[in-house]
């Protein structure tokens, strides 16, 4: 699993004057020893868990082998890491605790504070990527440090709480944390082109659906 997101770019220069120099394309940064290890690099390896995932795109008969993650290696605040699916939950249970992971804080909680609150002022609202088929992922949001945040569930039109906030991969991978609901959920299609179908509001409303019982 790969991770790109520019919209965090603005967060990266501070975050890299507080952790200080990259440690190298090989780096793995381990959050916990209670929870088993973790397998997180920013330049993917030839074999094991992190190695690059080969998405399967629906233009062609055949996987597309996934780019740009054996190197050379850009070491940016805002992309390039390239983990497991494992390790994106554990990412995410962490935020959804406020920025703690197991008995260890990693995230102040202003810093994640500042993520599941809406940044944008009122007239850039509701937040919008580029491309119209994606308008639904984000009607009836705003925009949080680094992640979409919802603040209007009946404009948004798909299950769901105030506050929810979470992003998607361009090979229709999904994440959503609901604090409301203590919910992480994730969705890994691997396939592109990128949100050309109901997948994931389908996922969704099913994993709602079992919430409601």
């Amino acid at each position: 699993m790969r991770g790109l997101n520019p919209a965090a770019g603005p967060g990266a220069a501070p975050a890299a004057g507080v952790a200080g120099p990259p440690a190298g394309p090989t780096a793995v940064s381990t959050a916990g020893p209670t929870t088993g290890p973790t397998t997180g690099t920013v330049a993917a390896p030839t074999a094991g868990p992190a190695a690059g995932a080969s998405p399967a795109d629906k233009l062609g008969p055949r996987p597309s082998p996934a780019g740009g993650v054996t190197g050379p290696v850009l070491q940016s605040g805002s992309s390039g890491l390239v983990s497991t699916v494992l390790d994106y939950y554990r990412f995410a249970q962490m935020l959804l605790d406020g920025g703690t992971f197991g008995e260890r804080r990693l995230l102040h909680p202003e810093t994640v504070a500042a993520m599941r609150h809406n940044q944008l002022p009122d007239n850039l609202l509701p937040y919008q990527l580029p491309w119209p088929h994606t308008a639904r992922y984000t009607r009836g949001c705003g925009f949080g440090f680094g992640v979409r945040v919802v603040l209007d569930v009946q404009q948004w039109g798909v299950p769901g709480s105030v506050g929810e906030f979470g992003w998607a991969g361009a090979a229709n991978t999904y994440l959503w944390i609901d604090p409301a609901q203590q919910v992480v959920a994730l969705l890994f299609a691997q396939a592109f082109p990128f949100m050309h179908t109901s997948l994931d509001t389908e996922f969704k409303a099913l994993v709602y659906e079992a919430l409601r019982g």
